[in-house]
Formats: structure tokens, C-alpha cells, sequence
């Protein structure tokens, strides 16, 4: 699902209205509850949040030899993983991730790792 979709459905659900048809939900609705709405607005909040930071500038690219390589030197050197994104131009869960990958951490707990 893309995020504009997700955002479309969240507006809407928030404003009591169902996304597909545009009707306005029954007053007695899942969504309509207290803390179902509050986790919506929740919701809303963090995905809007999310896409207005930058990403890095490595974010999303492949990684090659020499970078798993650089890497690899300098988790071993003792950088924190949140320097390692600095410097590396990637997001902390590609650090944590490729560091899984390469065997320099174990994978965090409900990390799954593609390819």
C-alpha cells in the first residue's frame, strides 16, 4: 500500500468518514471508539512526521564491498550505531541491519532481513 493511500484512509477514518465510499461511518463503529481514534490520530501524526525528514543520502541504495568493508572497520573501532548512520549516509535500521547481515549483531528481535 502506498503512503498517500495509507494517509488518505487515516484522514478519513479520523474525520469519521469511510475512505471507500466517502459516507460517514455508523455512530456505533470500531473506528469510532475512543482509543481506536486516538491511536488513528496517533497514527496519522507519525506517518506525516516520517515523511516530511530527510532521508540520507545513501538511503535505499545498494551496499557494495567497500562499504560493508568501511563499515565493518568501523563498528569494530567502536563507532555507535547512530554515528555509523552519520557518517555512512544511511538510516540506523540499515546500520543495525547490514551489521545482522554481515554477523556483527545479532538481529534485533522482530527484525526480518530480506534477500
Amino acid at each position: 500500500m502506498e503512503r498517500e493511500q495509507v494517509v488518505r484512509s487515516l484522514r478519513a477514518w479520523t474525520s469519521g468518514t469511510d475512505p471507500s465510499s466517502g459516507e460517514p461511518l455508523p455512530l456505533v463503529h470500531a473506528l469510532r471508539h475512543s482509543e481506536v481514534h486516538a491511536t488513528l490520530v496517533a497514527a496519522l501524526a507519525l506517518v506525516e512526521a516520517a515523511a516530511s525528514r530527510p532521508r540520507p543520502r545513501n538511503a535505499g541504495r545498494a551496499w557494495s564491498a567497500d562499504h560493508d568493508q568501511q563499515l565493518a572497520s568501523l563498528f569494530d573501532a567502536g563507532e555507535p550505531v547512530a554515528r555509523l548512520a552519520e557518517r555512512l549516509e544511511r538510516t540506523r535500521g540499515s546500520i543495525t541491519a547490514r551489521l545482522a547481515r554481515l554477523g556483527r549483531i545479532d538481529p534485533p528481535p522482530g527484525m526480518r532481513l530480506r534477500g
